[in-house]
């Protein structure tokens, strides 16, 4: 690291094709913050000589580290057409198009019989088509019964404290940049006993946290860097929050992971009226 003075991940095909778990990983060696005026990531603890910045004729003046990641105009201009998914791609399911195996898809969801939910197009509350998500995964209603059927336990009838579960959700939709997942659940939150300032720390980092809030919090940061916890953090999971708690723990992590690969795959976008995803 000591030899790098700028490297663009975006564009050096040499280098790591995703360059989000390097940096996670990064972080837990030293700290990384943006250089807003400059508009860089910095890795600090390093040397503090100027930076040359990449495909630019200049010395970015880079504080105490490394310039790792400089977005010129033209990187930052793609990175925001790929991945803040300014139209949807995959459209839900019609109306017309739910049947008995779309409806019982939704039903594992909501803990009742597919006869028993709401007809698409109904205006219903639980009317299918107010719910995009729904009507994505309904276009594959055999995975999505098996799938909304775990995804239901560990909403509703799983043993990981609800305010755990949210503040999990919502570092994965963070780190994962999934603006649909953060909108859902920072709506969610408040019914989970967390505040809007516990949200707006969580957004700046883990300061501020502690106890089981900041164990699971660092456990998440842990998972999504390295795919998987060190010992040492599994065993302080299960006993601050039980066996069964800590194995859904971890499974929150994977299946929300698993839904922001979806969700930006597809160009999923926040529901209207939802908090946008903080930079």
């Amino acid at each position: 690291m000591t030899g790098i003075d700028s490297v663009d991940f975006f564009t050096d095909n040499k280098l790591l094709a995703d360059p989000y778990d390097y940096l996670a990983a990064l972080r837990a060696e030293c700290p990384l913050r943006r250089e807003k005026q400059h508009d860089v990531v910095m890795v600090t603890g390093y040397d503090g000589r100027p930076a040359r910045g990449h495909r630019q004729r200049r010395n970015l003046p880079v504080r105490g580290g490394i310039l790792v990641h400089h977005w010129s105009s033209h990187s930052r201009q793609r990175r925001s057409q790929d991945m803040s998914t300014p139209e949807q791609r995959l459209q839900p399911l019609p109306a017309e198009a739910w049947g008995e195996a779309e409806y019982a898809a939704f039903g594992a969801l909501l803990g009742m019989p597919g006869d028993k939910v709401p007809r698409a197009g109904s205006g219903e509350p639980y009317d299918p088509m107010r719910f995009d998500i729904i009507g994505l995964l309904a276009r594959h209603p055999k995975m999505a019964r098996v799938f909304l059927t775990f995804n239901g336990f560990l909403l509703q009838r799983g043993e990981l404290p609800a305010r755990l579960r949210e503040l999990t959700i919502l570092r994965v939709a963070l780190s994962r940049r999934s603006a649909y997942e953060w909108g859902q659940h920072a709506r969610m939150a408040a019914r989970s006993d967390i505040s809007e300032d516990d949200i707006a720390r969580l957004a700046r980092g883990n300061d501020g946290f502690e106890g089981a809030d900041r164990l699971v919090l660092d456990a998440t940061d842990e998972l999504l860097a390295a795919g998987h916890a060190r010992w040492e953090t599994w065993q302080a999971l299960a006993e601050s929050l039980g066996g069964h708690a800590a194995m859904e723990f971890i499974f929150v992590v994977g299946v929300y992971t698993l839904s922001a690969m979806a969700f930006e795959t597809w160009g999923l976008p926040p529901a209207p009226g939802t908090a946008p995803l903080p930079d």
